[in-house]
């Protein structure tokens, strides 16, 4: 999963500068810059210039790819 995501509902992550729960609003646009390795739960994202850990599962349930790198 590399590419450019659209949130459809609300989603929690860490905030990786401060380590404090950060939600993020749904319709935000959110870039996955790094591919996931197979068994990882968890996975750094980019929003608005941060960068955020969110769960993978979490992503494919809340959201919709914009880019065709997702799968």
């Amino acid at each position: 999963m590399v590419g450019k995501l659209r949130l459809t509902k609300p989603t929690f992550g860490v905030a990786a500068e401060t380590g404090l729960a950060t939600a993020v609003p749904a319709g935000q646009i959110v870039e996955i810059p790094i591919a996931a390795r197979k068994g990882d739960r968890t996975v750094d994202v980019l929003w608005n210039g941060k960068k955020v850990m969110m769960f993978v599962s979490d992503l494919r349930d809340r959201s919709q790819p914009i880019d065709s790198r997702i799968e």
